[in-house]
């Protein structure tokens, strides 16, 4: 009808309740609607949240990925890209629930339909990173650090943040302070930011681990 468009607010509540539905079809469907009406995406928060519903069993992990996958598919994906928060839901779900390996094959299935624009480039290596960070994996985290630098994405501080954790689990604790230098201590004002969060948990668990936690 002639009502009022929602905006970017109204979107994200719209697709946070699709996605506490787990309605994977539906939900990439108004991601792509949502980046087309608003030119924009979901937040960090709520993509966080659409990751957490795929990562809940290893069937809604499936699901969601052939959800995407038959998406991508789709004659009608006018811009042949898909959301960005539907490939990093995918990635960590997999990764979570079966291993880094998992997670970068999903990353290079979709790679090419990943849109290219910074912010969604980062946020999808702050996916693997993560995934690394959960499994110890120093090693997986250090290539991927490699790429980046070589494609000139400067890796966010949420992207340092999992690789300290990957250092510590993977009892790397020189390195991990490395890396840790690369990382600025939030302020009372970005306290309640996902970004701030990660930041603090990775901080609070190299210092953890020096004192031998």
């Amino acid at each position: 009808g002639g009502g009022v468009k929602p905006d970017w607010r109204g979107w994200s509540a719209y697709i946070l309740a699709i996605a506490n539905s787990a309605k994977f079809e539906k939900l990439w469907h108004a991601l792509e609607d949502m980046r087309v009406e608003v030119r924009a995406e979901v937040s960090s928060q709520v993509c966080e949240a659409i990751a957490s519903t795929a990562s809940v069993n290893r069937l809604k992990a499936r699901d969601a990925l052939q959800q995407l996958r038959t998406f991508a598919a789709s004659p009608s994906l006018d811009s042949g890209k898909v959301p960005t928060a539907a490939v990093i839901a995918c990635i960590s779900a997999h990764g979570r629930l079966d291993s880094p390996k998992a997670a970068f094959e999903i990353h290079d299935e979709f790679k090419d339909k990943i849109h290219a624009d910074s912010r969604s480039q980062s946020a999808v290596f702050e996916a693997l990173l993560g995934v690394c960070a959960l499994h110890g994996r120093l090693d997986v985290a250090s290539v991927t650090l490699a790429y980046l630098s070589n494609e000139e994405i400067a890796p966010s501080q949420v992207s340092y943040a999992y690789i300290v954790t990957a250092a510590v689990r993977a009892g790397e604790l020189d390195k991990a302070q490395e890396f840790a230098a690369n990382l600025k201590a939030p302020d009372a004002d970005q306290g309640g930011t996902l970004e701030a969060q990660r930041v603090k948990r990775a901080l609070e668990m190299l210092a953890m681990a020096q004192r031998g936690g």
